[in-house]
């Protein structure tokens, strides 16, 4: 049974071979026969193996034949359908003034080329940078010096980028964002206190970039607004009391919630630069960004400052008012999205 299987399996592989090989026979024939000028006879050595038989590159050449064919013979809504069949296989194909054909580069350019837009995923780390607006605490702070550091965080999302002209696009995007930062402070002269937060926010910026060239490398600025959604926040605190000259006492415990204690929404102000390298990986492009994210409104919820129990009596913490910044790397991996369509009928030659 086996052996019939295999011989069933071998007996295919042979009929798909051949027909490949009656198939690319066929292209040299009709682009032999194209050459000659007997241009009514291409389309029927090509139609049969463009539903099957031709692999991609083949498909290419037999559909760009069959365009000029039907440009020369003045069959012009076929040679439309037949440009439109080249382009969703070679959808970034680039005119060549020298080989192509003025009819040819007339209809190509009656058609939609650039890509719909391009979806990016991205990835990257962030560093936070805090504002205290209002200082808030448990005991007097004489000391202007800020209380808060940001530490090292990351964040992963998708976007979209559309052209609106040739250098002006909007990009917008869903990000998940998680930023760290800590507070020190010293309680009451005899106790120090420092206290690791965790938030993660999804973020929906709206960006639009300006393209300085049409070239391979194309360097831009940025700039936008973000909505952000607090989704969770964590703090993790430890509070060390010295006793007397030779006792110290560790306060700690496992991570509290601090989710109630932060706005739910906020507000973000964006600018940036970066660099696009257009075809790294066959048609999709690569984006290095550089972007500063100043916070606009207050992360604290001001009528839950105090309200957890914990934070309040065990650690002696209480928030202050504060904006929270970040300046960010981000890479963006660009897939172009191609639809081509007719934008304007092709004049007849």
């Amino acid at each position: 049974m086996k052996k019939r299987y295999l011989i069933g399996l071998l007996y295919c592989i042979g009929i798909g071979v051949k027909a490949q090989n009656d198939c690319t026979t066929k292209l040299k024939q009709a682009q032999q026969t194209y050459e000659l000028g007997r241009i009514s006879e291409v389309p029927a050595l090509l139609n049969e193996c463009l539903k099957f038989g031709f692999d991609k590159t083949e498909r290419i050449e037999a559909y760009k034949l069959l365009t000029l064919t039907y440009l020369y013979s003045n069959e012009q809504e076929s040679a439309q359908k037949s440009m439109r069949n080249f382009l969703k296989l070679y959808p970034d194909y680039q005119i060549n003034k020298i080989v192509d054909p003025p009819e040819f580069i007339s209809l190509y350019e009656s058609f939609r080329t650039n890509p719909v837009f391009q979806i990016a995923i991205q990835a990257g780390a962030n560093r936070s940078f805090i504002t205290e607006t209002k200082r808030y605490s448990l005991d007097l702070i004489r000391d202007k010096k800020s209380l808060y550091t940001g530490d090292i965080a990351f964040q992963v999302g998708v976007g979209l980028e559309f052209a609106i002209t040739k250098k002006l696009h909007i990009s917008p995007s869903v990000l998940f964002v998680r930023s760290k930062h800590s507070y020190n402070h010293n309680i009451l002269e005899y106790s120090t206190l420092n206290l690791i937060e965790t938030q993660n926010r999804v973020e929906i910026p709206l960006l639009a970039r300006y393209y300085f060239f049409n070239t391979k490398r194309k360097p831009y600025l940025l700039a936008g607004g973000s909505a952000n959604l607090m989704v969770g926040a964590t703090g993790i605190a430890v509070r060390q009391d010295v006793v007397d000259a030779d006792n110290q006492r560790q306060v700690s415990g496992p991570s509290i919630d601090m989710t109630a204690q932060r706005s739910l929404l906020t507000y973000s102000a964006i600018g940036g630069a970066g660099i696009k390298f257009d075809n790294i990986i066959g048609r999709s492009d690569l984006m290095l960004e550089f972007r500063y994210q100043y916070g606009l409104a207050n992360v604290t919820k001001t009528s839950a400052r105090a309200s957890n129990q914990e934070l309040v009596y065990d650690y002696g913490y209480i928030d202050s008012d504060y904006n929270l910044h970040y300046a960010s790397f981000t890479i963006n991996y660009m897939m172009p999205y191609y639809k081509p369509k007719l934008l304007k009928k092709a004049n007849k030659l």
